[in-house]
């Protein structure tokens, strides 16, 4: 064997790591697809393939007649394997019939690709495809690296099936990606090593080549698996004209953006009555501290458009006086129809059927592109005392929570102890499970704490401690850690993807984007169901659903929590415990000198005058300042007024002026669903340029106080319409009472 390993002959022992490395390809496309028994089938054909030719190239020096044979064999090997004749017994020889036989799987295969909604279930077809394009860069891949001695190269062929969904930004098996790299490099050493180098051949293309496929790898790798600190690569969005099929993405990866920031119409609806506060399409449960897994669930034998739709019994339906919606579903493409957060009927046509367990409506080889449906929802059916009065079931009798573990268990990569006692302390003393989940939204929606950025990428098994760590995220990462709190105190909570409700457009027709992809937290209530909350802050999501709303006086909420990000209190004011606790960045120190030297005396006068300035700096922080910039005449004094008036739409302390009118007008406009009047934007951008003036202007500003007065107060008065078109209630900054500058 070793001389035969020294002789001329072509480097055999790479072919199988080729064929190694094509075959994990597949799992780059896991997202995508179904992995399932139809790995094993092309695999079997894979195999046959890569043995022909290692016989073929240990028999023969030609370079050319093993990738024949390879050619022959996998046609021969996927006869049995794909091709039916019409009663559904399998071909065994390669007959004219068989190969037409064939022809015709590859082609329904083909069919199916272009038409089925990730993440597709593999039919025979799509088996088929799958292995002529896996056997032929297989093959391709050989001939390079074998016959040509082209290793290298042949590196970027196989590298290939990975980019797309690095592009995408699909997590990938890290050890399937780490197999198809160390079968590359070592097929490298084989094929190198044993064979001379021939005349003619360039050192500096060899180079060259070798360089681009460690370089792309390099890049690839880190970025399929998310983790090389640089952020994923560019995410196109492509023009509006141009878009064919928008998909949410559902490989919730905490990295990556919960889908593309498309500004293309997704679907449109009239209603009869209120919006709904979202639309969902999928739930997810399995949490794995970095991402959301999700099993595809099968059609149903419950048609979806018999009955009302919920995951519990519904009663007085008729009495509900449910809303009508007319949706249009535009460029969407899902396999499951956007419903409301409420028990509803629907009207619609096709092979769509229910699943309770899940709340969701499949549609079985079909899609929602270019739908019309109908749907009559009970928008009032949750509400406070419901929800409360769900705990009482729960006393009564425990056995009707939900009995299934998943929706309770934390993954043991997250740091439960910590999220444990986060949670206690953030809930103090709440004692249902409604004022629970409560005080966790209102505790992540604060704006002084926690920061919405779509630019975040955490890194390690627990994103959640990232994300805790940071005070940074978006949709994604604050509805997932609310859900971990929750289940830290066995609450069973679920993840739910789907579209918030969209604008109004003038016409009476209501417009979600592909930007208003979203993600929230569900909470299960025994005898009523998975409830909606909102956890991501106002500025991007508008005010959380009535029902969920602490500001409507329906619950006291801890005013530490809402103020300052401090521990929670009680109703009454009394602390419920100690803030929780933070890490001390700075070094400890060794022991004190003898007190005998006059080093005692000079750290005794130091830590004094460091605590007295603490303690003024707290004071300040806490009150002083508060209240003297309340106070304040001129620019500042207003903005920080407005500030305060605002409630959820304020904007945090880092952002500049511009930053901030930004984050309020859309805030309001989400709330409202609707652009702000002109008076109330025109107000609002002439208060954040007198800012910036008098911040970073030579001159400052000129405006005078009385007409920054009356900006705060149209800016003011349109955040309490924009709420009130909505709840029917005062907004959040007007019910606080902030003092106006003339106070």
């Amino acid at each position: 064997m070793s001389e035969f390993l020294r002789s001329g002959r072509s480097p055999w022992p790479a072919t199988p790591l080729i064929a190694i490395a094509s075959y994990t390809s597949l799992y780059a496309y896991a997202v995508m697809v179904t992995l399932g028994s139809w790995m094993t089938t092309l695999a079997a054909v894979l195999a046959a393939t890569t043995v022909a030719m290692m016989v073929t190239r240990m028999a023969t020096r030609s370079k050319v007649l093993p990738t024949i044979v390879g050619l022959v064999a996998t046609v021969v090997a996927m006869i049995p394997a794909y091709a039916r004749t019409e009663e559904g017994a399998r071909h065994i020889l390669p007959t004219p019939t068989a190969l037409r036989a064939l022809t015709s799987t590859l082609g329904d295969g083909f069919t199916e690709a272009q038409e089925t909604v990730a993440p597709a279930i593999v039919t025979p077809g799509m088996g088929a495809l799958f292995a002529v394009i896996v056997v032929g860069l297989f093959i391709f891949a050989e001939a390079l690296a074998v016959s040509g001695r082209f290793v290298a190269t042949a590196g970027l062929v196989l590298i290939l099936p990975w980019i797309p969904a690095v592009v995408l930004g699909h997590r990938v098996s890290t050890s399937a990606m780490l197999l198809a790299l160390a079968a590359w490099l070592m097929a490298m050493t084989l094929s190198r090593r044993n064979a001379p180098v021939e005349r003619g051949t360039s050192l500096s293309a060899g180079v060259l080549s070798t360089g681009a496929t460690v370089l792309l790898t390099v890049m690839v790798v880190p970025s399929a698996l998310g983790g090389n600190g640089w952020g994923m690569f560019p995410q196109f969005d492509t023009p509006e004209a141009l878009e064919q099929n928008t998909r949410l993405n559902l490989a919730l990866d905490l990295r990556n953006s919960l889908t593309n920031n498309s500004s293309s119409a997704v679907i449109i609806y009239r209603t009869d009555g209120s919006r709904p506060d979202a639309l969902r399409l999928y739930t997810l449960t399995d949490f794995d501290g970095a991402a959301w897994d999700r099993e595809v669930p099968e059609p149903t034998d419950r048609r979806a458009d018999t009955g009302v739709l919920w995951s519990e019994p519904i009663s007085n339906w008729a009495q509900s006086s449910p809303v009508r919606l007319d949706i249009s579903v535009l460029s969407l493409t899902e396999r499951n129809l956007p419903l409301p957060t409420s028990p509803r009927s629907v009207e619609v046509v096709g092979p769509w059927t229910y699943d309770a367990a899940l709340d969701e409506v499949i549609g079985d080889a079909t899609t929602t592109k270019d739908l019309t449906y109908a749907v009559a929802v009970n928008l009032r059916y949750h509400d406070p005392a419901r929800l409360r009065a769900a705990d009482q079931l729960l006393t009564s009798n425990p056995d009707a929570d939900i009995d299934e573990p998943r929706y309770t268990e934390l993954d043991d990569s997250l740091d439960r102890e910590r999220i444990e006692t986060l949670t206690e302390e953030v809930i103090g003393g709440a004692t249902t499970r409604y004022d629970t989940a409560l005080r966790i939204q209102s505790y992540l929606r604060d704006p002084e704490i926690f920061t919405y950025d779509t630019t975040v990428n955490p890194s390690g098994s627990d994103t959640v401690s990232a994300f805790f760590d940071s005070q940074s995220g978006y949709c994604v990462q604050f509805a997932t850690a609310m859900v971990a709190m929750l289940r830290s105190q066995d609450i069973p909570a679920r993840l739910g993807v789907g579209f918030l409700p969209g604008t109004f457009d003038g016409s009476g027709t209501y417009v979600i984007r592909g930007s208003d992809a979203h993600a929230w937290p569900e909470v299960y209530f025994p005898g009523h169901g998975w409830v909606r909350f909102e956890p991501t802050p106002g500025l991007q999501t508008g005010a959380p659903p009535t029902w969920a709303d602490p500001y409507a006086g329906q619950v006291p909420v801890p005013l530490e929590v809402l103020e300052n990000g401090t521990h929670p209190v009680t109703p009454s004011g009394e602390s419920t415990g100690p803030e929780p606790a933070r890490p001390d960045p700075s070094p400890g120190f060794g022991e004190d000198p003898p007190a005998a030297t006059p080093w005692a005396l000079i750290i005794g006068v130091v830590v004094l005058v460091a605590g007295g300035v603490v303690a003024g700096v707290w004071w300040f922080r806490q009150g002083g300042a508060a209240a003297s910039r309340r106070h304040l005449s001129g620019p500042e004094g207003a903005w920080y007024r407005l500030s305060e008036r605002l409630g959820e739409f304020r904007w945090p302390a880092s952002a500049t002026p511009a930053e901030a009118r930004e984050m309020v007008a859309t805030g309001i406009s989400r709330t409202a669903g609707r652009p702000l009047e002109p008076r109330a934007d025109s107000a609002l951008a002439g208060l954040s340029s007198a800012v910036s003036d008098h911040r970073y202007g030579p001159a400052g500003t000129s405006v005078p106080q009385q007409q920054l007065d009356e900006w705060v107060g149209e800016v003011v008065e349109e955040a309490d319409a924009a709420t009130a078109e909505i709840t029917g209630r005062p907004a959040r900054g007007g019910a606080r009472g902030a003092p106006r500058g003339d106070a």
